[in-house]
């Protein structure tokens, strides 16, 4: 990995309120959408960040949300969203950072 990398970590956004419904709430889907500028214009250190990657959870028959919550994000940037994990997967993908550099 390069020494100058920055991981960035959100949380899916918001779920429909009835039970076993996989997709993102209204709300949920305006947070995928206002994620698309927030995203393209977020500084550290007041330089504006380049995403090279993206990540999500595999969709599993309970959620779809992670995937659901960057999807607009990834359209907008051209880049593929890396989904092969399965939920909880933390230690798989931090290899999989470190390691695929």
């Amino acid at each position: 990995m390069p020494t100058k990398t920055n991981i960035l970590m959100i949380r899916h956004a918001e779920k429909p309120a009835q039970a076993g419904n996989p997709g993102l709430a209204v709300p949920g889907q305006e947070r995928a959408q206002a994620y698309v500028i927030y995203f393209q214009n977020v500084t550290i250190d007041s330089s504006i960040i380049k995403l090279d990657y993206l990540f999500a959870a595999a969709d599993s028959s309970e959620s779809q949300r992670p995937r659901l919550t960057i999807e607009p994000l990834s359209e907008a940037l051209g880049l593929t969203i890396d989904d092969k994990h399965k939920d909880k997967d933390y230690q798989k993908v931090a290899d999989d950072i470190l390691q695929n550099a």
